[in-house]
């Protein structure tokens, strides 16, 4: 008689276990749902092997891009591009829908995204220690506004572009520039957002400041300006 009464006790732990594990999964399902997402999407690029001329080529909606790959593209062996590669220019828009083609003298480009409510194309470029942001209007093809940044990959929250600061070292202080925040505007220019980006720069340096300025210690408390002994 005891058999029955155990299987009874065995029965009742898996329907508790599958009611826990239902409930995990619900939770964790809606935690997932809550986070915010980028409203930047990054646009994926295939290699067009048409030897000696190597084109990557990445389509978004209704637009396609093309690219020259870059310098030492010959040892390129398959179509798969690695997303730490960057292209050179001139870069080639298409509009699929209306058959409306432009060329833009945009350079070394390490990443594109596209920027659904308001229509731009967003490449990510660099040059040396410094990032160009380049805001095209997708529809019309044509260059909106050029930002020059110095900074580190770039991180996105919803519609806003995080810049984060950055800094070059030298021996007593680092000259380091300040964080931005930005969102696009529908004449698919960056519009700052001076507090946000007074907090970020606040956050990652210690001390909040707009522009380039000599620092001590930056991203520690002891975070300060530095200032001549002339001046002090």
């Amino acid at each position: 008689m005891k058999r029955p009464y155990c299987l009874i006790l065995i029965s009742t732990a898996i329907a508790m276990s599958l009611v826990l594990s239902t409930n995990a999964y619900c939770e964790s399902a809606s935690k997932v749902k809550s986070e915010p997402r980028s409203s930047f999407t990054r646009l994926q690029f295939t290699h067009v092997m048409a030897r000696p001329v190597i084109q990557s080529v990445g389509h978004i909606k209704h637009y396609e891009v093309t690219m020259m790959y870059p310098a030492g593209g010959e040892k390129a062996t398959s179509t798969k591009v690695d997303e730490h590669e960057s292209w050179e220019g001139p870069v080639t828009v298409k509009d699929t829908e209306s058959g409306k083609v432009g060329t833009l003298d945009i350079e070394l480009v390490s990443a594109v995204y596209y920027h659904d409510s308001t229509d731009t194309l967003l490449f990510d470029c660099y040059s040396g220690s410094m990032t160009y942001l380049v805001f095209v209007d997708a529809k019309k093809i044509a260059i909106a506004k050029t930002l020059e940044v110095y900074a580190p990959p770039l991180k996105f929250d919803k519609d806003k572009i995080l810049v984060y600061p950055g800094c070059e070292a030298s021996d007593s202080w680092s000259q380091c520039s300040s964080g931005l925040v930005l969102t696009i505007s529908k004449e698919h220019k960056p519009v700052i957002w001076e507090k946000e980006s007074f907090e970020l720069t606040k956050k990652v340096i210690g001390i909040g400041y707009k522009g380039v300025h000599k620092i001590i210690d930056p991203g520690t408390k002891k975070a300060r300006f530095y200032i001549p002994l002339s001046q002090q």
